[in-house]
């Protein structure tokens, strides 16, 4: 339960993670992958390959201003807990749920795990027993809860104005618009 004033929830007397599951050392042998671009024409044809997923005592805390001045005028911050020790593994084929309170750093842990977060963050993040890295990031995604999304706008509109902004330079305005028309194509979202 929230106690009133508070902005964290008393978890005394609930069991712990450790208290509630084992971590296994390994997982099993999986189906689920993450994809690999082969030579095929395809954006979406491409090689998949098993995947794990293990995150060890993540820890996210952010330094808070205060808005008020103290102290002969000094603006003084407080460091939050954000994330504090999370720890678990996804085996490839599993689905992952998390729950919980609003506020609770879900989607902080999210957006941890997909390396979109800034800020202090400490703790080890695994993909396949390898760190994360700049290739692994590339590879990875997920849609945030609240993506922004112009309703005024039509899928190929949407999907352009994303590629036009993530699609590399060295490809022209009329190439970044065939990869958006082949996507269409090959989710069967034509007319």
């Amino acid at each position: 339960p929230k106690p009133e004033n508070s902005d964290s929830y008393d978890m005394e007397g609930l069991p712990s993670m450790s208290d509630t599951c084992k971590l296994p050392e390994s997982c099993n042998t999986a189906v689920l992958a993450y994809p690999v671009q082969t030579n095929s024409q395809s954006l979406l044809q491409l090689t998949l390959y098993p995947i794990t997923l293990k995150f060890e005592e993540i820890v996210y805390k952010v330094r808070l201003e205060q808005k008020g001045f103290c102290c002969g005028g000094t603006l003084s911050s407080v460091e939050k807990t954000i994330l504090n020790g999370v720890t678990g593994m996804v085996c490839p084929g599993e689905i992952l749920a998390m729950l919980g309170p609003s506020g609770s750093g879900k989607t902080t842990l999210l957006t941890a795990l997909g390396g979109r977060l800034t800020g202090k963050l400490s703790g080890k993040i695994t993909y396949n027993g390898q760190p994360f890295s700049g290739s692994i990031r590339r590879q990875t995604g997920f849609v945030a809860q609240y993506d922004v999304l112009y309703p005024h706008l039509t899928v190929t509109e949407t999907l352009l104005f994303t590629a036009l902004l993530r699609l590399p330079n060295s490809l022209t305005r009329d190439e970044k618009a065939q990869h958006v028309e082949q996507v269409i194509t090959e989710l069967g979202l034509t007319r």
